[in-house]
């Protein structure tokens, strides 16, 4: 009798045991998906991302030509707006990104220029 009883008792262990690891697991499952870095890296409802070939900085193309980026403080913000080419680079660029310190130029392909003198100088690439 205390043999089955024995077994019992490791078999109700084992099965809570089990039960507890699987919700452990979807519990860790959960919050890796609501804090995956795409959801904390990109604003919602962005229409253009522009990276920097730094491998750290983006911006990111708003509705109503606003340009967004992160503060110091990793909050999402206002730091440029989208703007037509100046005269005599309309066929160069399709459009120009100007931020509080510097202007960048976007052209056909894709390409970020930097205002670095007449334009010289590929920066990053539009996603």
């Amino acid at each position: 009798m205390q043999s089955i009883l024995r077994i019992f008792f490791i078999a109700i262990l084992f099965t809570a045991t089990f039960q507890l690891s699987a919700q452990q697991t979807s519990i860790q499952q959960a919050t890796v998906q609501s804090l995956s870095p795409a959801s904390l890296s990109e604003p919602s409802g962005f229409l253009k991302k522009f990276m920097l070939h730094d491998d750290v900085t983006t911006f990111y193309l708003m509705p109503g030509d606003e340009v967004f980026g992160k503060s110091a403080s990793g909050a999402w913000e206002k730091q440029g707006i989208k703007m037509a080419p100046p005269r005599g680079y309309e066929t160069v660029f399709s459009f120009m990104l100007k931020l509080d310190h510097i202007t960048y130029g976007v052209d056909k392909e894709g390409n970020l220029w930097q205002r670095n003198g007449p334009f010289k100088e590929i920066i990053g690439r539009t996603m």
